[in-house]
């Protein structure tokens, strides 16, 4: 698996959810636009998408509301 397909949609999911888009601690726009610069090769970030995807992942888990 690789952020050029399926972790992309599980990142976008992740990044996208509460609370991580309202109080999270990165910009979401700025994690998309680095995702998608990704996706199409147009930048290999594939080691930061994965810290931000664990960090979702994590905040979303035990600080959901």
């Amino acid at each position: 698996a690789s952020f050029r397909g399926p972790l992309f949609t599980l990142l976008m999911d992740a990044i996208h959810s509460e609370p991580f888009q309202s109080d999270g601690p990165l910009d979401v726009n700025a994690v998309e636009k680095l995702a998608r610069a990704h996706k199409d090769g147009h930048q290999d970030a594939g080691f930061a998408l994965y810290a931000i995807l664990v960090l979702a992942l994590w905040w979303n888990r035990f600080l959901r509301a």
